[in-house]
């Protein structure tokens, strides 16, 4: 039987160690039909209070996980000082191989998070998404 969670409070080593077991939901395993997965997750301080905060990016993996292709892909926000999350739908979210990546692009206090995904063209487009808290 295969462990279930909803985007716990955990450390990188942690997500690392258990990302292959874990699955945030799946509403029907057989079928594939909605399978929720932590697709990336990152550490870093994106609010600027000078705490860590966890930023998962999270979507359906309808192809199952041996395919690359993610739709419905969400971001997900831990506060590392309040533990709330703060949940933020994306327009353009289906595609291949989403990625979030943490850095500080207008040199303030804090790191905005940049999410990247693989359109499929054949040109090697993709979206990319910038997110500012």
């Amino acid at each position: 039987m295969k462990n279930y969670f909803i985007c716990p409070v955990v450390s990188a080593e942690e997500f690392e160690k258990y990302k292959g077991q874990l699955r945030v939901l799946t509403r029907d395993e057989e079928s594939k039909a909605f399978n929720l997965q932590i697709i990336d997750f990152k550490q870093g301080d994106v609010n600027g209070d000078g705490i860590k905060d966890n930023v998962f990016l999270i979507g359906n993996k309808p192809f199952g996980d041996e395919s690359p292709f993610v739709d419905n892909i969400t971001l997900i926000v831990q506060c590392g000082k309040t533990q709330r999350f703060t949940r933020v739908k994306l327009d353009n979210n289906a595609g291949y191989n989403p990625t979030v990546f943490l850095g500080n692009f207008i040199k303030d206090k804090a790191e905005q998070i940049l999410i990247t995904i693989d359109t499929g063209e054949v040109e090697g487009q993709y979206t990319a998404i910038y997110i500012h808290f």
